[in-house]
């Protein structure tokens, strides 16, 4: 119920601020707005202002829609004196049209400066640890290494090194990464990492670990949280007790843990834990679960030097400033995955549909303001970037009716859209589907 709700909230947002956009200039020009409504379905509330404008909440919040006097769809009353918007010359049309897409823009340029102002925080992309014949091992990189650069462009954080290595996938040739060790003031050196149809068809595809890196030390076998439930609790575990081993099998990473346990559901086993330095054996029960041994232990959680993290701090120019910048490389990887996805650069499984979205929804507003408003700016991109395209039913299959238009000097014939609109339905019902499908298939 959080996911949907969170969902519900920014899904009205990004599409309220999308149909201001299209309404406010579509005031401007004098076009009369019949309705401003948020959701499509059966209206939960309406009012209407004084110039006839119908403001509605419908049922089904996955969109809204600005409807304007046009009488290209019916007739017009002849002692109406509203301006329709089939007698607004291309440019103007173009324009309201535009305005949707543009406000989604704004908004995340808002919301990005927003976040510039609270303070960037990141942790530097310093390799922990290399994995044996990896690429990255190949190539010489080793741990404690820092990466300032990826194919020439700065990186100042593992987020940095992510969006630049994901921009790769599907390439064939080599990747550059320019490394220095760790707060050491020497000159970097550059490593050249062979890649060929580099994760083409991977489904959400690891970057990192991919080259071989690993972000992060390994996640330790002690106990940091406490444990509210299960056999572990019954047994008598607690925060901070060192797992040793499992009957006879030595633990020594949260992995090693892990694996012996989904190995045995159902099994009774004796943990060997050491509490405060003192050697303890539990006997515990691990429960079927999904075909999984689960004993509802949660050790997670690393520590890290406090030198890897840092927060970059902005001034309100800056933060204007980079509040563009980011909402440019926002788009352009949006821009980039489509293309991949279309060449078969990128799976087709990467697609996601409005479960994932609820799910990244409810989670980013259970982490905090920070977390939601990066999640309302990167969706506000995605609306703007998706609204563009040329697809009949889309604001971009608006403009390409309009291109064509003012290329042939005529209107297009109402039989001709009717058809395109309806393929366009078609194909955005498919899509739609097939990325609740694989929502569905990643959960189960």
């Amino acid at each position: 119920m959080s996911e949907i709700f969170w969902f519900i909230v920014a899904l009205g947002i990004l599409v309220t601020f999308h149909e201001l956009g299209h309404f406010w200039v579509a005031r401007y020009f004098g076009v009369k707005v019949l309705r401003f409504s948020v959701g499509f379905g059966k209206p939960i509330w309406r009012r209407t202002d004084r110039s006839g404008t119908e403001y509605v909440l419908a049922m089904i919040p996955l969109g809204g829609y600005v409807k304007m006097l046009n009488d290209d769809e019916e007739p017009l009353d002849p002692d109406d004196q509203s301006v329709p918007l089939s007698h607004k010359k291309l440019w103007q049309k173009s324009l309201i049209v535009l305005a949707g897409p543009a406000a989604n823009f704004l908004l995340a340029a808002i919301f990005f400066t927003i976040l510039a102002l609270m303070g960037e925080p990141g942790i530097r992309p310093v390799i922990s640890a290399v994995d044996p014949g990896s690429p990255a091992e190949q190539a010489g990189l080793v741990a404690g290494q820092q990466i300032v650069s990826v194919d020439g462009e700065p990186t100042e954080s593992w987020s940095d090194v992510q969006e630049k290595l994901f921009l790769r996938v599907g390439h064939s040739g080599h990747i550059a990464l320019a490394v220095k060790p760790f707060e050491q003031e020497v000159e970097p050196k550059e490593v050249r990492i062979l890649i060929n149809d580099w994760l083409k068809k991977d489904d959400g595809p690891d970057t990192l670990g991919a080259l071989g890196f690993q972000v992060y030390p390994p996640i330790t076998n002690i106990v940091v949280a406490d444990i509210k439930d299960g056999p572990a609790k019954d047994a008598g575990i607690k925060v901070n007790d060192r797992i040793v081993a499992i009957d006879d099998h030595i633990i020594s990473t949260w992995s090693d843990f892990v694996e012996k346990v989904r190995a045995r559901p159902g099994q009774n086993v004796v943990l060997t834990i050491e509490r405060s330095e003192e050697p303890m054996t539990l006997p515990v029960s691990i429960a079927e679960r999904e075909g999984n041994g689960y004993v509802g232990i949660l050790p997670f959680g690393v520590e890290l030097p406090a030198s890897y993290f840092f927060l970059k701090e902005y001034t309100v120019l800056e933060s204007l400033l980079k509040g563009a910048r980011d909402t440019w490389s926002r788009s352009v990887l949006i821009v980039v995955s489509i293309k991949k996805l279309v060449t078969t650069d990128l799976s087709i499984k990467n697609l996601s549909g409005p479960i994932a979205i609820a799910k990244v929804a409810g989670d980013s507003a259970e982490r905090g303001l920070r977390y939601f408003l990066a999640f309302l700016a990167f969706l506000s991109v995605n609306l703007g970037i998706i609204n563009l395209l040329p697809i009949p039913m889309l604001d971009g299959g608006h403009l390409l009716f309009y291109s064509l238009e003012a290329i042939k000097g005529k209107q297009i014939s109402e039989n001709v859209k009717a058809t395109a609109v309806l393929m366009g339905l078609l194909f955005i019902v498919a899509i739609f589907v097939l990325a609740s499908y694989f929502d569905v298939s990643k959960l189960l």
